[in-house]
C-alpha cells in the first residue's frame, strides 16, 4: 500500500483535497449566487396602486394604500454627484376675489420607468413630510383616482421624454429630461374660456423642465436600485414646487364645510363615444368646488387631424355641444385641438406632447400623439345665485363671502345691514360698499369708503395705488387720493395705534389679518400686518408684513410664512430701519386662537 510520508495512505489524502476543492467551491458558487441576487434578484419598493395620506382634524396623518415588500437585502455605499439645470414657466388667469384652494394634491407618474416609479414615490414621502398639503395622492402609471371621488385641487403629473443610463454598477452615469406640470387641471389647453360662472378659482399650470445629470460612484443592491439618484432629483423638484405656492399664500378658499352650497353632488359625465374608440383611459372623475363633475383621460393617436376631426367634432356638433376656438383645429404646432360648451358643461382635447412613457432605459423615441380629454359641468347662473342667496341665510362673516363678488348685488340689502354692524377687512368689501354709495347719490358715504379701501388696499398691495380707488375717487368728486394716510382713516380701520406703546398683547384667530400702526414721523407711516394660519397639521404659519409710506412712494417688507407647533412659546424678531419687536405666541384655551405679544426693543 502506497503511504505519505506521515503515514497516511496518499488515496485518503487526494480524496480529501477533492473535498477541500468542492467545499471551496461550493462556497464560491453560494457567494456569487447571493451577490447575483444581491444586485439582480430583488426589486425596490414600489407602489403597488393608488396611494394616500390624509392629516385628520387632531393633526394625525393616516395612509391608506400598498407598496411593494421592502426588499430583504437592499442597501447602498454610493456617492451622487448631480447638476439640475431647472426652468419653471407659469401661466395663470384670475379675476377679483379669485382663489386658490390647495387642500388637495395629486401626483401622476407618467412613465412606467422604474426610476420614474421611484421618483414619483419620493416626491410623495417628500410632500408628506411637508405637512403642506392635507390631503395627497400618488398615482403610478396605469392607475387612476377612484370615480366618483372628489378631484383634487392641484395635479402634478412626472414624465421623462429623454433618459439614457450608462457605465458600469460600480460607476454609473444617468443623463435624463424630466417635466413636471403643476397645474388646477390634469392638464391645460391652449385657451381659457371664462365666463360669468367660471368657479372663482386662479387656473395656472406650471411647467417644470430639469435637465439632469449624474455620476454614481459606489454599489447599491438591485432592491436599492435608483434610490440615490431619485432622492436627489426630487430634492430639487420639491423645492420648485413648493415655490410656485409661496406667492399666493393669501388666497385661500374658506373651508368646504363654511360654504356647503358650493359643493354640488357629483353627477357621472357623458358618454362620450369617441373615448371608447380610441381606447381612451380614464385618469379621475369626481366633483369639486362649483362643478358636480371634473373628469379627464388620456388616448394615444396617429390620426391625422382630419381624421380625429371626423371622430370627435361631427358626432359631438350633433350632439348639440357647439365648437369654441376649434376654426383650425389645431394648435401652434399643427396638433389636433377642439374646445366644446354645452349649457353649463365645457369639453377640451388636446396634445399633451410625447411624454416619454417608456419601459426600458433607452432614450425616448418618437411615438403616437399623446391627447388629454377635460370634461367638466359647472354650476350655472341660477344654481350660483341661489347657493349664494342661502349662504347670506345662515350665520357668516366676510372671508366666506369673498369668492362670490360677482354675486355680491343679488344680496344687497342683507350685505349692507351685515357691514353696518361689521367693519369690512377687506378692499374688495370697501370698494363694491362705495359703488353703492354712489348708486344712492350718497357721495358724502362714498368718499368716506373710498379713502378707508384704498388704506387697506395699498397694505395689501404692498403700497402700490391701484386705479380702481383713483377712479372711484373722481367719480365722487376727490380729485386726487392723498399720498400719505388721515390719522383719522386709520383709527377708522380700527387699526390698534401702538405708537408710544412698549408692549401690545391681542389674540389672534385663525386665517384672520391684523394690522397695527407701529410709527410716524413728519416723513412717514409705518403699519404692520401679522397673518396667522393654523394648518391641519397643528402647525401654525405667521407672515408679517410691513409698509411704510413715505410722501414720494412706500416701501414694503414680508418676512413670509414662518411656521411652528407652538410646543413651547415661539419668539420671532421683527425688525426694519430703526424699529425693532419681539413678537412671542402662545397657546390659547381655544385651539383656534393664539396670543401675540409685541415687545418694542427700541
Amino acid at each position: 500500500m502506497n503511504t505519505s510520508t506521515e503515514g497516511i495512505p496518499v488515496e485518503a489524502l487526494a480524496l480529501r483535497r477533492r473535498r477541500r476543492r468542492r467545499l471551496i467551491a461550493g462556497v464560491l458558487c453560494l457567494l456569487l449566487a447571493v451577490g447575483l441576487f444581491v444586485q439582480f434578484g430583488q426589486s425596490p419598493s414600489v407602489a403597488l396602486g393608488v396611494l394616500s395620506s390624509q392629516i385628520t382634524d387632531d393633526g394625525q396623518q393616516v395612509s391608506t394604500g400598498d407598496v411593494s415588500a421592502s426588499p430583504s437585502l437592499a442597501g447602498q455605499m454610493t456617492v451622487v454627484e448631480g447638476r439640475n439645470s431647472t426652468g419653471v414657466a407659469t401661466t395663470s388667469s384670475r379675476g377679483s376675489g379669485w382663489t386658490w384652494p390647495r387642500d388637495s394634491v395629486a401626483i401622476f407618474c407618467e412613465s412606467d420607468h422604474l426610476l420614474m416609479q421611484r421618483v414619483g414615490l419620493a416626491l410623495f414621502e417628500g410632500l408628506k413630510k411637508t405637512e403642506e398639503f392635507p390631503q395627497i395622492f400618488y398615482v403610478p402609471r396605469g392607475e387612476r383616482l377612484p370615480p366618483g371621488q372628489e378631484i383634487p385641487d392641484i395635479f402634478i403629473t412626472l414624465s421623462m421624454p429623454e433618459y439614457t443610463e450608462s457605465g458600469l454598477p460600480v460607476a454609473k452615469r444617468y443623463d435624463l429630461k424630466l417635466v413636471t406640470k403643476v397645474g388646477r387641471e390634469f392638464a391645460h389647453g391652449n385657451s381659457t374660456n371664462i365666463t360669468n360662472t367660471t368657479p372663482p378659482v386662479v387656473q395656472f399650470q406650471s411647467v417644470i423642465r430639469t435637465d439632469y445629470t449624474a455620476k454614481q460612484t459606489g454599489l447599491e443592491t438591485s432592491g436599492a436600485q435608483y434610490t440615490a439618484v431619485s432622492n436627489d432629483i426630487v430634492k430639487s423638484l420639491q423645492k420648485s414646487i413648493l415655490e410656485i405656492f409661496k406667492k399666493d399664500e393669501d388666497l385661500q378658499l374658506p373651508a368646504r364645510e363654511m360654504i356647503p352650497e358650493f359643493y354640488p353632488e357629483y353627477q357621472p359625465p357623458p358618454d362620450l363615444g369617441f373615448l371608447t374608440t380610441l381606447h381612451a383611459q380614464s385618469k379621475c372623475s369626481g366633483p369639486r368646488f362649483m362643478q358636480s363633475t371634473s373628469a379627464a383621460w388620456t388616448f394615444t393617436s396617429e390620426l391625422t387631424n382630419e381624421e380625429l376631426h371626423d371622430l370627435i367634432d361631427v358626432p359631438l356638433l350633433a350632439d348639440g355641444w357647439k365648437g369654441h376656438d376649434v376654426l383650425a383645429r389645431a394648435d401652434a404646432k399643427g396638433r389636433y385641438y377642439g374646445a366644446w360648451n354645452r349649457g353649463a358643461e365645457e369639453l377640451y382635447v388636446h396634445s399633451s406632447g410625447n411624454s416619454g412613457h417608456m419601459s426600458s432605459s433607452a432614450p425616448a423615441v418618437e411615438g403616437p400623439e399623446i391627447y388629454t380629454v377635460i370634461y367638466t359641468k359647472t354650476m350655472t347662473a341660477d344654481e350660483t345665485k341661489q347657493a349664494f342667496l342661502a349662504l347670506l341665510d345662515r350665520p357668516f362673516h366676510e372671508s366666506m363671502l369673498l369668492p362670490f363678488v360677482n354675486w355680491w348685488y343679488y344680496g344687497k340689502e342683507k350685505l349692507v345691514a351685515y357691514f353696518e354692524e361689521h367693519r369690512p377687512t377687506t378692499a374688495e368689501a370697501y370698494r363694491l360698499l362705495a359703488e353703492w354709495k354712489l348708486n344712492a347719490k350718497d357721495t358724502t358715504g362714498a368718499q368716506k369708503l373710498i379713502l378707508q379701501g384704498q388704506a387697506i388696499d395699498r397694505l395689501l398691495t404692498k403700497g402700490e395705488k391701484r386705479s380702481t380707488f383713483e377712479e372711484l375717487a373722481k367719480k365722487a368728486g376727490l380729485e386726487k387720493l392723498p399720498e400719505r394716510l388721515d390719522p383719522a382713516v386709520i383709527a377708522s380701520l380700527g387699526m390698534p395705534d401702538i405708537r408710544d406703546q412698549k408692549e401690545f398683547e391681542l389674540t389672534c384667530a385663525s386665517g384672520e389679518q391684523v394690522v397695527l400702526w407701529v410709527h410716524s414721523s413728519d416723513q412717514e407711516q409705518t403699519l404692520m400686518k401679522i397673518t396667522a394660519q393654523k394648518k391641519r397639521s397643528g402647525a401654525w404659519s405667521f407672515t408679517r408684513d410691513v409698509m411704510t409710506i413715505h410722501d414720494h412712494g412706500s416701501s414694503y417688507m414680508s418676512t413670509g410664512a414662518e411656521e411652528n407647533k407652538l410646543e413651547k412659546p415661539f419668539t420671532m424678531s421683527v425688525g426694519w430701519n430703526d424699529l425693532h419687536f419681539d413678537l412671542q405666541v402662545t397657546r390659547t384655551d381655544n385651539p383656534q386662537q393664539v396670543r401675540i405679544r409685541l415687545t418694542r426693543r427700541k
